[in-house]
């Protein structure tokens, strides 16, 4: 049974001409471009690892140290209780601080104050006027703790977590004054 169609599907045998050589660099071309992409960044970037490894080994940074919070808190308080070291003189009712105080540490000083009240687990108001000579501040701590924030005021070291805060509280009133 053949017929005319079985004569046309043979296919006629391969040759190279103009046209196949075309279609072959043509597919060559369009395979190589997004290859050759991917080697060109890839060859950058290695490149740019390979100069911040020689920089990094011609600069080296020293590891920084780890900072021990507690002795430059510690250190600091030292510090600051030298450089607002004033004279203290305690009234007779024992509920109140008389302190003279250079009129430039004025606001530091009351500062510090309101810290120390707070570390006795206290509280502390200031009752005066910024700008004025004098400044009056007004301290509510555990009765248990009022002598330990007097010695403290005063410039002495104390560890207020020695004595336990009992729930009756007593005020200070402290007084700081320019000499």
């Amino acid at each position: 049974m053949g017929g005319m169609d079985d004569d046309k599907d043979e296919q006629p045998p391969f040759r190279w001409n103009r046209q196949a050589v075309f279609m072959l660099v043509l597919c060559m071309f369009a395979m190589a471009l997004p290859l050759g992409g991917v080697v060109w960044s890839l060859r950058g970037y290695l490149t740019a690892q390979q100069r911040i490894a020689a920089e990094a080994m011609a600069s080296p940074t020293p590891a920084k140290p780890a900072v021990d919070t507690v002795s430059l808190e510690k250190s600091l308080e030292r510090v600051s209780d030298e450089q607002f070291a004033s004279t203290v003189t305690l009234k007779e009712d024992g509920t109140s601080l008389e302190l003279t105080v250079a009129p430039g540490d004025m606001a530091a000083r009351a500062a510090r104050i309101g810290e120390l009240a707070k570390d006795a687990g206290g509280s502390a108001l200031d009752m005066s006027d910024p700008e004025a000579k004098s400044r009056r501040l007004m301290v509510q701590v555990a009765a248990s703790r009022l002598d330990l924030l007097k010695r403290a005021i005063r410039g002495e070291r104390v560890d207020f977590s020695a004595i336990p805060a009992g729930a009756e509280t007593q005020m200070l009133e402290v007084e700081l004054r320019a000499p």
